[in-house]
């Protein structure tokens, strides 16, 4: 059981520095794409921080969801028929799913 929660934490902690890696590496192409246009980068990112913590919000709320739902199904036997990934297929379908409506969001936000 000790080896599971250890690579449980490793997975985290490699996903986490992951996500960290590819946003600061878009929001560094992003700056110079708007310094070779000509538009300072200071003033489109206090824009951006508002939008960028709705989204991780939004995730989150949606993450949280398909705790729910896998506890739902815990708590009333149904998820014994299933096999062991369905509880991940779970949250991976509502993380998926909050990471779309984030986006449309963020696209109908940027498009007015």
């Amino acid at each position: 059981m000790d080896k599971q929660i250890f690579y449980i934490w490793l997975t985290i902690i490699i996903c986490a520095f992951l996500a960290w890696y590819f946003r600061h590496r878009d929001g560094h192409k992003e700056r110079m794409k708007l310094i070779e246009q000509g538009i300072n980068p200071m003033e489109k990112a206090a824009s951006d921080r508002k939008t960028s913590w709705m989204s991780a919000a939004i995730v989150i709320v949606g993450i949280c969801i398909g705790m729910i739902i896998i506890s739902i199904l815990v708590k009333f036997k149904l998820l014994n028929h299933f096999g062991n990934a369905f509880p991940l297929a779970i949250l991976g379908l509502c993380g998926g799913i909050s990471l779309i409506i984030a986006n449309v969001i963020k696209w109908n936000r940027d498009k007015h």
